[in-house]
């Protein structure tokens, strides 16, 4: 590729950040443990924070999924649920991220308060850019992502005996 191709297309990238820019985070899941006694799962996550990433909205759908009941029994008078499906388009430039750092269908996004799964990873121009193709459901319940750094301070202490 061209020196000259490369920079139209991150003057591109760039218009779009400043135009439909959003935080998003990149959450990759790096460890799952379950405590036997109680059975809550402690899972920690690599955090990966874009201050301005372009995202696009690309359609929304809605979907009807049957009850459990039905599919398994066959019976005609169970119920299923309606929900609303959105596709999103995310364009993330790779100065972005850390050094050797890929997007993968593994990953999940949150913006805005809300989840978003990966469905497709897609690399542009000599892996200057990452279209991620995104799914996740209307007026889902804001969750709330604690993130817990891990790390050490070092403080002076004096201790006079």
């Amino acid at each position: 590729m061209t020196a000259n191709l490369l920079r139209r297309h991150r003057s591109i990238i760039y218009k779009l950040k400043r135009d439909f820019g959003k935080s998003v985070t990149i959450y990759r899941p790096i460890t799952s443990i379950q405590n036997v006694q109680t059975g809550k799962i402690l899972r920690s996550f690599l955090l990966v924070e874009i201050r301005q990433a372009p995202v696009l909205p690309r359609n929304t759908s809605r979907k009807f999924t049957y009850d459990l009941d039905y599919i398994q029994a066959g019976n005609n008078f169970t119920e299923g649920a309606y929900f609303d499906k959105v596709l999103n388009d995310v364009l993330i430039d790779a100065r972005d991220l850390p050094r050797f750092f890929e997007p993968n269908l593994d990953d999940f996004l949150i913006f805005e308060g809300k989840r978003f799964d990966i469905k497709a990873v897609e690399r542009f121009e000599d892996f200057a850019t990452f279209h991620l193709t995104t799914a996740g459901v209307e007026n889902q319940d804001k969750e709330k992502w604690m993130s817990l750094r891990s790390g050490l301070d070092f403080i002076d202490s004096f201790v006079q005996t």
